[in-house]
């Protein structure tokens, strides 16, 4: 500790643990440097299956029957977890979906699917991609009530026993986010600034 002047963590636990400060991960809008022909859909998810694949699986099935446009990206997934859903793309464990194209998806939909690991907690970086782009997030992280994040304008939480209000996904319309500049890069810089 001696060694620095500050010491700045993203965890609330390890904040209190260890006696740190504690600031959201920063995060900037990206620029693409492509042609965005990416099509639209109502619900976006990026991630490996996990221990989450039963959940996954279940969200969309929610979502296609209510009439929802999705597109899932699924690395790793299993038998018997890898069933066949028109809106899923199944990939090895090393197909990564380049981070620009991510975005492009995340730009191109209206909410963005966050299901969470279990165990974890916490925001994840698609909190602060539906934050940075306007869109909703739509997630099982049923602690995002206790963030400073939280806004029921852009964030519908599904309820312990799977409910989700497909009305209100449908009903978003993108906008500009207000806690967008909470989570830039200069906004760190100015919270650095001010504890130091």
């Amino acid at each position: 500790r001696n060694l620095v002047d500050l010491l700045v963590t993203y965890d609330k636990d390890d904040a209190k643990k260890y006696n740190m400060l504690c600031h959201p991960t920063v995060y900037s809008e990206a620029k693409i440097s492509e042609l965005n022909n990416t099509p639209m859909t109502d619900v976006f998810f990026v991630g490996a299956a996990k221990n989450r694949m039963q959940k996954i699986l279940y969200a969309y099935d929610v979502l296609e029957k209510a009439g929802l446009n999705c597109y899932f990206y699924v690395m790793d997934a299993k038998p018997p977890y890898n069933q066949k859903r028109q809106g899923i793309h199944y990939v090895d464990k090393d197909e990564w979906l380049p981070y620009e194209k991510c975005i492009q998806f995340v730009q191109h939909t209206k909410c963005v699917l966050e299901i969470m690991q279990q165990g974890a907690k916490g925001e994840t970086l698609r909190v602060w991609e539906a934050i940075t782009y306007g869109k909703m997030l739509l997630t099982n992280n049923q602690s995002i009530k206790e963030s400073k994040f939280y806004s029921l304008d852009y964030v519908s939480v599904i309820s312990e026993n799977g409910d989700i209000d497909v009305e209100r996904i449908k009903k978003f319309e993108s906008r500009p986010n207000p806690f967008k500049d909470q989570i830039t890069p200069e906004n760190f810089l100015k919270y650095i600034v001010e504890k130091l």
